[in-house]
């Protein structure tokens, strides 16, 4: 048994197996690792199949150093590549203790034979005490508190960086006596997360490191930090700290100082506007809807007038070459049905000359097959030699554009953009809520690390242009070149576990924000549902904008015909209390989130102005008490079926 100890911790390390036991020397507590897991290492022979091997599998286990440092090297294992020789590799492991924070490395070593490392679920999760409550902090979407006997069973690894995964790439756990620990890595590119339940101890959380191009081409490194006293915000700005010490946190304030358009997020709604097609064609090509730039901006001038609307953040969907999700990469000219690029720059000129923002929904993830673009010269290529593809979009059949040839395009375009028609700001679809993307062309090799720069590049270069940047999810690797976001989902569950669980996974919170909000202003789709009431809410608890389409900004006139023009002013008019907040609050600090109820009905954000938001969803109410404004500000969001008249001007 290896035993490290600080002031703070005493970390014993089973010398064949490495689990751990961490014994907090401040409180007593004793965080137990589980024993075992799907596998340590993952390994792929040439001649075999995937292996999951324990560390205690290894025939060797060799030991050095002394004090709070320990490594160890494993090899011997039972493994062979093919048939006429022992395959001759090592892992190993490092352990590193520094007063509150337990640091552990994972690298590997090849040798004789054809192996490859194609994944490992070590440090495996940390338990919590068998008899005591206990919650885990996910940044599950926008955030939720899992309690550890939450009434469901789960084995599921989810992304990092996913939309409906991790948005960020950590998790905490919080023990029912007080403590707590957050785990954060420096190697965040090829990491998922388990989320598991261990029987009789509850649910738990582990890394799950996934190979870079196949093999392990770097070590993986993750640090616990342990905490005698702790909540979800201990927790988070636990993390933001990090965060910051990896250059991620530029915030919004000196975005802003740079690119003054940035400071038309604060305050501010996001309207959409289709011009041709929308996701209701899928599979019907033959049904496309049009609207021209010049009737769009006259739909949207009524709208702002009667909705009361003084700062949008106008968002151009559809208005590409062939319509909506149609022509990537090759999306020049804007469709000429439409009214080309004059049509386009008379629309951004009008719009942008009443101060409101002006963008355009691009993308340059998706290729389709009928573009110039198209082939493998561009196309990603999976592990498996397979060039993935799909007809789910209006398009048609479609593959990924590698992730290191997408700035040939993205430049090409973008400029054309920036010198016709001068928009303040842009929306790259699907970039920051997928997955970074591995290519295996060797034309065009790319890591997920390499994506990521790839992508960033792209950001930064309409940042260059003077733009608000976007895209649709909030990974955090694009906070540094990210102003705003489509959102960042709240209340979500496992698509496999929708009928087990009747509601979200766990207890949805602002976590997301709590790190991030004076680094990006978050939106709500606040659509014209029953559901609105919610949607409305959660921008208010977390000081973010609202975001909407509505029937009059869809060539289709029939989506108006359920409440009508009139009602459809006096839903967005209903939405001012959240653009009054933003004003207020859209670029500081969100310093504190507390529950006031035991299943988080009822919640409080306090921001780093002083102002302060409680938000009860079990009433569908509010109230805000603005820094600089006397009293407290109340209300409630009325579904759009309450709505019946726009207000009185």
């Amino acid at each position: 048994m290896a035993t490290l100890s600080s002031n703070a911790l005493e970390v014993q390390i089973d010398d064949r197996t490495l689990t751990l036991e961490v014994r907090d020397l401040r409180t007593g507590l004793v965080w137990q690792m589980q024993e075992d897991g799907p596998g340590d290492i993952g390994i792929k022979a040439h001649a075999g199949p995937w292996a999951g091997m324990a560390f205690g599998n290894a025939g060797k286990a060799g030991w050095e150093g002394s004090g709070n440092e320990r490594h160890v090297t494993l090899s011997q294992w039972p493994c062979r590549s093919n048939v006429w020789g022992p395959s001759d590799f090592a892992v190993e492991v490092h352990f590193k203790l520094q007063d509150d924070t337990l640091d552990i490395t994972i690298g590997t070593r090849n040798g004789r034979g054809e192996v490859s490392f194609i994944d490992s679920y070590y440090p495996r999760g940390f338990l919590f005490p068998e008899h005591s409550p206990g919650e885990l902090v996910l940044p599950y979407g926008q955030g939720c508190l899992l309690k550890k006997d939450f009434p469901c069973r789960l084995d599921h690894t989810l992304p990092a960086y996913v939309a409906l995964g991790f948005s960020m790439p950590w998790w905490g756990q919080l023990a029912g006596s007080g403590e707590g620990f957050a785990a954060f890595t420096d190697t965040p590119d090829d990491i998922g997360f388990r989320i598991v339940t261990e029987p009789g101890s509850g649910h738990t959380v582990h890394p799950y490191w996934q190979a870079s191009l196949g093999n392990f081409r770097y070590p993986r490194a993750i640090a616990y930090r342990f905490f005698d006293r702790a909540d979800v915000v201990t927790l988070a700005k636990a993390y933001r700290k990090h965060a910051d010490s990896l250059g991620l946190a530029v915030t919004l304030k000196e975005k802003a100082k740079a690119r003054p358009n940035v400071e038309k997020l604060r305050g501010a709604i996001v309207v959409s506007i289709w011009h041709m097609s929308d996701f209701t064609m899928f599979n019907r090509p033959g049904e496309q809807h049009c609207m021209t730039f010049e009737e769009g901006l006259r739909r949207f001038e009524r709208l702002a007038r009667d909705g009361g609307i003084e700062k949008a953040i106008v968002h151009i969907d559809g208005w590409c070459r062939g319509g909506y999700d149609y022509y990537h990469p090759d999306v020049l000219p804007p469709e000429e049905q439409l009214g080309g690029w004059e049509g386009l720059k008379r629309m951004a000129d009008a719009v942008q000359a009443r101060g409101h923002g002006f963008l355009l929904h691009d993308n340059y993830v998706d290729i389709y097959a009928h573009t110039e673009a198209f082939g493998p010269d561009n196309t990603a290529l999976d592990l498996s030699g397979v060039r993935h593809e799909n007809r789910e979009w209006l398009g048609g059949r479609q593959q990924w554009l590698c992730p290191v040839r997408t700035m040939q395009f993205a430049r090409r375009n973008l400029t054309q953009v920036r010198d016709r028609v001068n928009p303040s700001g842009t929306y790259l679809d699907c970039i920051s809520c997928g997955p970074l993307r591995e290519c295996y062309d060797q034309s065009h090799l790319c890591s997920r690390g390499d994506a990521r720069k790839a992508w960033s590049e792209i950001f930064a270069m309409c940042q260059e242009f003077g733009w608000a940047t976007s895209s649709e999810g909030g990974a955090d690797w694009a906070i540094p070149v990210l102003d705003f976001c489509w959102s960042v989902h709240t209340a979500l569950c496992p698509f496999d576990l929708k009928e087990e669980i009747s509601g979200p996974l766990g207890v949805p919170i602002p976590l997301y924000s709590l790190v991030w909000h004076d680094c990006i202003v978050v939106p709500s789709f606040v659509g014209e549902s029953d559901q609105t009431p919610d949607n409305a809410l959660w921008p208010m608890l977390w000081g973010g904008i609202p975001s909407v389409r509505t029937g009059s900004l869809h060539p289709d006139t029939s989506k108006v015909k359920r409440y009508g023009e009139a009602s459809e002013a006096a839903f967005v008019h209903s939405l001012k209390p959240i653009v009054e907040l933003s004003e207020q609050v859209a670029f500081e600090e969100m310093t504190n989130l507390e529950l006031l109820d035991a299943d988080g009905k009822t919640q409080r954000t306090t921001f780093s102005d002083g102002t302060q938001v409680t938000v009860d969803f079990a009433d569908k109410s509010y109230d805000a008490m603005i820094s600089g404004k006397q009293g407290v500000v109340k209300g409630a969001f009325p579904s759009p079926s309450q709505q019946e008249s726009p207000p009185s001007p």
